[in-house]
């Protein structure tokens, strides 16, 4: 049973554990109103998650930026042995722009999943 109210949300996210519920009163004396404020307190909670967890992605994925470019700068010199200085130069200089450009594509391609929810492209039924 679908729940057309918008009165699902105070079931999901429960008024004694999270504060931000207060944002729904207002939509309790409206029938009318209470679907769209339940819809943008559902979206605000998303979007609340998803900053940090896009924030802890891009903490994670820094560290790992740092780890792949010593290592790699180890795995070159082991693969090409003397003669592959050029190569270590070349990494040296290039990398920290390569991983640079990585690290926000992984980062827009995960904020752009976020965005392509079903929801969001079903926005007009609300």
């Amino acid at each position: 049973m679908k729940d057309t109210g918008g009165y699902d949300e105070f079931v999901v996210h429960a008024p004694g554990i999270n504060l931000l519920v207060f944002i729904l009163v207002p939509g309790l004396v409206s029938e009318e109103k209470m679907p769209r404020i339940s819809h943008f307190y559902s979206k605000l909670l998303f979007w609340i998650e998803n900053v940090y967890m896009i924030g802890k992605m891009t903490i994670l994925h820094l560290f790992l930026v740092f780890v792949v470019y010593f290592r790699m700068i180890v795995l070159i010199i082991g693969a090409e042995g003397p003669y592959g200085m050029w190569a270590v130069a070349i990494w040296i200089f290039y990398a920290p722009f390569f991983l640079m450009y990585s690290l926000c594509k992984d980062i827009n391609n995960f904020v752009n999943i976020l965005k392509d929810t079903k929801e969001a492209i079903n926005i007009n039924q609300v």
